[in-house]
């Protein structure tokens, strides 16, 4: 019975430990290298709601203490804030809550 040879691995030997000295040089050849947008989205997502550590979220109320905004940009976050919870709500908007829980038994 013929014995069938496996396929080599495409791309460089999976199998091969590069030295210190390529792993540096490869290292080197990618430093400085401008990221895709798609890229940066994709490492984002990767990211977002990843626990931050007490020492780092330490480090972030440090980073920030003391430190002030300009009047525009005061007035571009409350612009940003404008609709989301929080804020009071209007007359039209309390009148249609309370007629919804009107004859409600509550605690």
């Amino acid at each position: 019975m013929a014995t069938v040879k496996a396929k080599p691995a495409a791309g460089p030997n999976p199998r091969r430990h590069l030295s210190p000295e390529t792993r540096a040089r490869m290292s080197a050849a990618h430093k400085g290298r401008p990221l895709s947008p798609e890229h940066r989205a994709k490492i984002a997502a990767a990211h977002k709601g990843r626990p931050l550590s007490p020492e780092h979220r330490a480090k972030l109320a440090a980073a920030h203490k003391g430190r002030t905004y300009s009047p525009e940009a005061r007035a571009r976050m409350s612009a940003a804030r404008k609709g989301r919870p929080g804020h009071p709500c209007s007359p039209e908007t309390r009148a249609k809550i309370s007629a919804a829980l009107k004859g409600r038994s509550g605690p």
